[in-house]
């Protein structure tokens, strides 16, 4: 549980009034199964509190935990768009630069083949 301080305080009047009873019953000598059915009582009311609030809590725990995974899938898809245009990005840049290279002539070709078979 996040907050010590609500489980305390859902808790604090039951255990104040458990206490007056132990302190009735040391007094006044009140039968056993009057503090057991005072206890049935207090564990009832006491538990579905906390229940309720421990399932309170979960469900915001849940809601935190989908939004925090969808962020961080939001910034993973991010990143890897911006990877893939990167990729893409260089992968034009090398296209250019090969296209910019000035094409081999004819001419040259046969000459540095006369030249290969010469030597």
């Amino acid at each position: 549980m996040r907050d010590e301080y609500k489980l305390t305080e859902l808790t604090a009047p039951y255990y104040g009034q458990l206490r007056e009873l132990a302190e009735l019953r040391e007094d006044y000598g009140f039968p056993y199964d009057f503090m057991k059915k005072f206890f049935e009582v207090f564990r009832k009311n006491c538990l579905f509190g906390l229940k309720y609030l421990f399932k309170v809590e979960r469900s915001f725990t849940r809601k935190e935990y989908k939004e925090e995974r969808r962020r961080v899938n939001e910034m993973f898809s991010r990143a890897l768009f911006e990877k893939l245009e990167a990729d893409e990005k260089t992968e034009k840049e090398e296209a250019d630069e090969a296209e910019s290279e000035p094409p081999v002539s004819k001419d040259m070709a046969v000459v540095s083949d006369r030249e290969v078979a010469e030597k």
